[in-house]
């Protein structure tokens, strides 16, 4: 149960999935995601995008995740590289129609004997059919990262800013 300032969103759902590996650096993973979200209480001074949101959407989505990962650790990075590549379909049922893609991008580089500066970018596209945008979908973009940015029904992806942090091992 997500509560903003002039909605409330129910998110109901399980989502499977399975990978191998293809060698120590190449991995595929692969995922079909069932979800019903369901907005409501919108109040009446919400803005119209978000107003015509409202109702309840099922999302049933087919996708898969290529990674090359060259991290010295997968828990705790301190060098090296990881590129993500990921694509969503939607539209085998539900009301959700789209074909989302992703690329993700870390370097991990250590400073010093504690820190490790984390270089990172993400681009994504989407196109969907029935609706020009999800507001959920806008919502969960971010997940956590910093600089994450989606042009919606366009052409091309989007670069997001590239995010730098620096942490301490």
């Amino acid at each position: 149960l997500i509560q903003q300032s002039s909605y409330t969103v129910t998110t109901v759902g399980s989502k499977l999935r399975t990978g191998f590996n293809y060698n120590d650096s190449w991995s595929q993973g692969f995922n079909y995601l069932l979800k019903t979200d369901d907005v409501k209480n919108i109040h009446s001074d919400a803005s119209l995008y978000i107003r015509q949101q409202g109702g309840i959407t099922v999302q049933s989505s087919f996708g898969q995740t290529l990674t090359y990962d060259r991290r010295d650790s997968k828990l705790n990075p301190t060098e090296r590289l990881v590129v993500r590549l990921s694509q969503d379909v939607a539209g085998a049922g539900g009301t959700e129609r789209f074909l989302r893609s992703n690329i993700n991008v870390a370097q991990y580089i250590p400073l010093g004997e504690q820190w490790v500066a984390k270089l990172a970018a993400d681009a994504a596209n989407a196109r969907a059919e029935v609706r020009h945008n999800n507001l959920l979908d806008d919502v969960a973009v971010g997940r956590g990262d910093i600089g994450r940015a989606v042009e919606a029904d366009a052409e091309t992806a989007v670069p997001a800013v590239m995010a730098v942090m620096a942490v301490m091992t």
